[in-house]
């Protein structure tokens, strides 16, 4: 079941979130697995709010009225049915689920626009990792949630940028038997960056050690 729990003056605005709402959800159950729960609701919110819970998103009703979200920021709040609520990070260790999500919703919506798109989407990443002052970097193992400018780039941007590399460095293929791997295994569980890496060693079949104490253990770039 997909619903909307709208205020009247967004009823217009239905038909198309559960539109989107269902692509998105066979989106991502082709690579990753079935969606996990039995529903998916977006909820309007009177405050500017956006919260991302397990089977539904919670959005300010000024936010629902804008244009892009349906193309964007829905897609990523499904995707962390799967990740984030179907799989929960294991806090202690860093929050991974960002960065994938990012990197499999927001950057891959600009891979699907043009190669252009997605170059941009990079070269901004870099910037603002560029931009971040020196010795206020942080390792992604020490990312848990975004407080400030610094750790959305961390948190948000540099996890996609690593899990593209990862994607480069082991073929689009073994990274999506990664994601199933990591799917079947965690499923309703908690994941901490030593399973990811365990999952995606396994479809690789080559030890990535070394990338992850590089990328994820360290900081800087």
């Amino acid at each position: 079941k997909i619903r909307t729990w709208f205020h009247a003056d967004l009823a217009f605005l239905s038909q198309g979130y559960l539109d989107n709402s269902a692509r998105y959800i066979e989106r991502y159950s082709r690579p990753i697995g079935d969606y996990p729960f039995g529903m998916f609701s977006v909820v309007a919110s009177p405050t500017p709010t956006g919260f991302g819970m397990p089977s539904l998103t919670y959005l300010g009703r000024d936010v629902i009225r804008l244009p892009f979200i349906r193309a964007t920021s829905l897609g990523h709040e499904v995707l962390h049915n799967w990740l984030g609520n179907g799989i929960q990070p294991d806090w202690a260790s860093g929050n991974w689920s960002e960065g994938l999500t990012t990197f499999l919703a927001d950057y891959a919506y600009k891979e699907d626009e043009s190669a252009d798109a997605a170059r941009e989407m990079r070269l901004g990443w870099l910037r603002d990792l560029a931009a971040v002052p020196p010795g206020e970097d942080t390792a992604l193992r020490d990312f848990t949630s975004r407080r400030h400018g610094i750790s959305s780039i961390v948190g948000y941007d540099k996890s996609a940028m690593v899990f593209l590399m990862l994607r480069d460095a082991i073929g689009r293929e073994a990274f999506e038997r990664g994601l199933r791997l990591l799917w079947e295994g965690k499923r309703f569980k908690t994941a901490a960056w030593s399973d990811l890496e365990a999952a995606f060693a396994q479809a690789a079949g080559r030890p990535l050690r070394s990338f992850f104490r590089q990328w994820v253990e360290r900081p800087g770039s």
